[in-house]
């Protein structure tokens, strides 16, 4: 027995160790990395007081099985709309009600409505007198062609029962569409455009205007009754996108984290190879000072080793270096132009950086920032603060180590970003989501594509390096929204 119990102990000092290597796989810091993850998919709600008799409402929607207001939609003035809300899917109740009232007083309209994983409405009050009632309009935010924008029609004026909407050269908007409802969408080339609108029953009630189509934009045309008699006319961004999305992924690496992977895949092998030496070693110390030692204590030895062999083999399976897996019109909306970017700010992985200009390539590719160590903003496509994603992009390392946004794969939704504008003001966006996407097959219309309110899509590299084109594989893109 007196041999058996200093194994004893030397199997708790071995457990321990390879306890203490099992916890540094499992907590990353031998190298493991972080799974993919996918950006959020929200619904999209927005408020819009179209009607002549109420001038101002705050607009309140309930979960259909009760509760107090989820999401609130204060103070839209006549003729006015909102921007979105974003809003989980499900069944509501809509209540409408002026401007100040208490959220529990009677609404002077209420309607229910199922908002749908991803889809995007406009809830609005039209109507006076009687007539006075809410709708729900589905907005579609779909891409147009490059070059093109997307139109469509909202027939808000109680005055004309039924309007026809052209364009200058008699392109058809809305053929009789009905009060309360919309048309469908048309696409036209980017420009400025003569629209003009009539009531099918009262011919000579007309309104015309110039509207400003921008290319990647979706654009609401709203007909209203103007305060005074006839018809007005408005517009609404409803959706907005680079006019020149880039192609493809984006270039932003220099290769360091490659030639560290090749070191960093032998000395990961070394816990395990230390494991197993001492475990060999300790091995060969039983045969030589246990000849003669009890059967138990040898039973107890080589089921150290066989502890210890598996613990090894388990530690060089698990292993794995980080870097493979990551991680004219007038305008009803009240948007106003926001000033160009400065600088980025990261708080919780320590970026702080100025923004240099970025342009297209002549491949159409997004060039990449001039120095490691600073990011760009994508500066022909949306800017930080406007309707639609704004993009910035970092090198994730250099040809001799890290690089501006080499940490950005550890950041996690409700993270902090903060860009500081020209004119001295700072956006705060809220981080939703981290994707990787492999440049081959690079999804430009997600990441690039119409959205709705302000957005940001932060962009390096991720994934195996290609040596021959000296080039990682695949692109991190991390998804936010503005919050203030």
């Amino acid at each position: 027995m007196d041999a058996v119990v200093p194994m004893v102990r030397s199997c708790a000092r071995l457990a321990a160790v390879a306890a203490v290597a099992a916890g540094c796989v499992a907590s990353g810091l031998l190298g493991a990395g972080t799974a993919d993850a996918r950006p959020a998919t929200t619904s999209s709600i927005r408020a819009a007081d179209f009607a002549a008799g109420l001038p101002s409402l705050d607009m309140y929607l309930t979960a259909f099985a009760g509760g107090t207001p989820s999401v609130a939609v204060r103070d839209t003035g006549y003729a006015a709309v909102s921007r979105y809300t974003q809003v989980s899917p499900g069944a509501y109740v809509v209540s409408i009600r002026r401007r100040g009232s208490s959220p529990g007083s009677r609404p002077l309209l209420s309607t229910t409505m199922t908002v749908r994983l991803g889809k995007a409405y406009t809830i609005a009050a039209v109507g006076a007198g009687q007539a006075l009632h809410a709708v729900a309009l589905n907005d579609d935010l779909t891409a147009p062609t490059s070059g093109f924008g997307r139109v469509r029609v909202i027939q808000a004026a109680q005055r004309a029962s039924r309007i026809t909407v052209t364009v200058g050269h008699g392109t058809v908007l809305a053929s009789g569409t009905a009060f309360a409802s919309g048309s469908g969408y048309t696409q036209l080339r980017a420009g400025r455009w003569k629209v003009s609108a009539r009531s099918t029953a009262r011919p000579a009630l007309t309104v015309s205007a110039t509207v400003p189509i921008v290319s990647g934009t979706v654009t609401s045309v709203v007909v209203l009754d103007a305060p005074r008699g006839g018809l007005a006319m408005g517009t609404v961004l409803d959706a907005a996108a680079p006019g020149r999305p880039p192609h493809g992924g984006v270039p932003t690496g220099g290769g360091w984290m490659a030639s560290a992977a090749h070191l960093g895949s032998a000395t990961n092998w070394l816990p395990a190879l230390a494991v197993l030496a001492i475990g060999f070693a300790i091995a060969g110390a039983r045969r030589r000072a246990t000849a003669s030692a009890p059967v138990p204590g040898r039973v107890v030895g080589g089921f150290v080793f066989v502890v210890i062999l598996v613990a090894g083999i388990g530690a060089a399976a698990l292993v794995a270096p980080p870097w493979h897996t990551p991680s004219t019109a007038p305008a009803l909306t009240g948007a106003s132009a926001t000033s160009a970017p400065m600088r980025l700010r990261v708080p919780a992985i320590d970026v702080d950086t100025a923004l240099q200009s970025l342009r297209l390539m002549p491949d159409g590719s997004l060039q990449s920032p001039s120095a490691w160590q600073t990011a760009g903003w994508y500066a022909g496509g949306v800017r930080p603060g406007a309707v639609g994603p704004a993009v910035i992009a970092g090198h994730v390392d250099s040809t001799s180590g890290p690089a501006v946004f080499y940490r950005l794969r550890e950041l996690r939704p409700g993270d902090r970003v903060v860009v500081q504008q020209r004119d001295g003001r700072s956006l705060t966006f809220v981080v939703d989501g981290l994707a990787r996407y492999p440049k081959a097959d690079f999804p430009a219309q997600l990441v690039y594509g119409p959205a709705p309110v302000p957005e940001l899509r932060l962009i390096t590299c991720s994934g195996d390096f290609d040596v021959q084109a000296h080039s990682y594989l695949d692109n991190l893109v991390v998804s936010a929204h503005l919050v203030g």
